[in-house]
């Protein structure tokens, strides 16, 4: 991005728009903006990546930034944090911001030169083309963005050679807690996250019970946690998606302690479970319908659309009706589903619940609340996990399989051999 600056300027000024990144996955290129002009910015933005130029001045500037970035990755609130180091259990690699800071150290111009001369000698493309372009006018962009690696000598790579998503799951009946000091040191606040995996993303039933249980409880764990116990700010419960994993976490940023925040956690989960019980029909149906209406909720622009259709693709499903489909799966669902759905996988009490919580806890001086032990049964006896001890942690969980893709919300057929 930083050698595009001076020639995109003009094309920002025409209404074009372009990005370009990286993850662990590849390089990512983003053109936007009038369809008539949109290859000729491609065409810049992929010279541009293809011809890197490294400048010694600009890259003591872009070095420096970077090492500020991770430097200060831990400096977000706690309760951010804490939802970091919950990724850092589950993903598949662990690439951790310190680990990634010192290898800054080792890279120098030369190498960056060398690396961005062979960056492209192997390739696969995944392109998305998307807007007021016709069928035969995107497959000929797509030929030409393959003949401008191919003039380059770039190699395919096959498919089975790409990296394919997975995570790590917990196995049944666990409850596992990872406690660590907060890494910034002048941070007042504790936070937890709890995590209940409760099954493959890829199953429309488990996603519909996960997104309606999501929407039910997001208000009523706001407003018991922030306004009438009042622990903090920072208090939310969401959908937690990885590849073959879907699931619950709850999230708490307090100057309590972790131990206090995470038994009221399991105090709620109980409470909602008898308000679930003794909920009337009608107050259901407002919930299931208004679940089925965010799903079915047109988006405002192609921007919202692009960036649903890539999700779509990255997280290596291409279930391009999922929306639809879990819309219709929702319909379907009864308050027993429900009912049975917190008791199977959420409750304490459960004995086939998968459950791992990260504990935080502030350097500043003492916070209450340490030591405290829930009131509610627990069915599976926790399994305590110090700061030291994160690889033995991801060591007991089970490596997912690749992600499927769908073809038109169904598994592609399977090749008799």
């Amino acid at each position: 991005m930083d050698g595009l600056t001076a020639k995109g300027y003009n094309a920002t000024l025409a209404g074009l728009d372009y990005s370009v990144y990286s993850s662990l996955n590849g390089v990512f290129v983003t053109v936007s903006g009038y369809n008539d002009k949109l290859l000729a910015a491609l065409d810049m933005v992929l010279e541009q990546v293809q011809a890197l130029q490294v400048r010694s001045d600009r890259f003591d500037v872009v070095m420096e930034k970077m090492k500020r970035a991770y430097d200060n990755v831990y400096l977000k609130q706690s309760g951010e944090v804490s939802d970091t180091f919950l990724g850092d259990c589950t993903s598949e690699r662990l690439y951790s911001p310190p680990f990634t800071r010192r290898e800054l150290d080792y890279i120098d111009v030369e190498s960056v030169r060398v690396h961005g001369g062979r960056l492209f000698e192997r390739i696969h493309l995944t392109v998305l083309i998307h807007g007021n372009v016709t069928h035969d006018t995107a497959v000929s962009w797509c030929d030409r963005i393959e003949r401008r690696f191919a003039a380059a000598r770039a190699v395919p790579i096959p498919v089975s050679a790409c990296h394919s998503r997975r995570s790590l799951l917990l196995p049944s009946g666990c409850n596992f807690v990872y406690t660590a000091a907060v890494p910034n040191a002048n941070e007042a606040n504790c936070a937890v996250s709890y995590l209940c995996q409760v099954g493959d993303v890829a199953d429309v039933r488990v996603r519909a019970l996960v997104t309606l249980f999501s929407s039910m409880v997001s208000e009523p764990f706001f407003s018991m946690m922030r306004t009438k116990e009042q622990l903090g700010y920072n208090v939310s419960s969401s959908i937690w998606n990885e590849t073959a994993s879907g699931g619950v976490r709850f999230r708490i940023q307090s100057t309590r302690h972790p131990d206090f925040l995470e038994s009221r956690i399991d105090f709620f989960i109980d409470w909602y479970l008898d308000v679930l019980k003794a909920m009337q029909s009608a107050e259901f149906d407002e919930y299931r319908r208004g679940a089925v209406e965010k799903k079915r909720k047109k988006l405002v622009n192609l921007a919202e659309e692009q960036a649903r259709f890539w999700n779509y693709i990255e997280n290596g499903y291409l279930d391009f009706e999922r929306a639809e489909n879990d819309a219709r799966e929702i319909e379907k669902l009864t308050l027993s589903d429900i009912i049975g759905f917190v008791e199977t996988y959420l409750h304490p009490s459960s004995h086939g619940r998968r459950k791992l919580s990260i504990r935080l806890v502030s350097q500043v001086g003492e916070c209450p609340g340490a030591g405290t032990t829930t009131s509610i049964s627990q069915g599976i006896p926790a399994t305590l996990y110090s700061q030291e001890e994160l690889i033995k942690l991801r060591s007991t969980m089970i490596l997912s399989a690749c992600a499927t893709p769908l073809i038109f919300g169904r598994p592609p057929p399977v090749a008799a051999f």
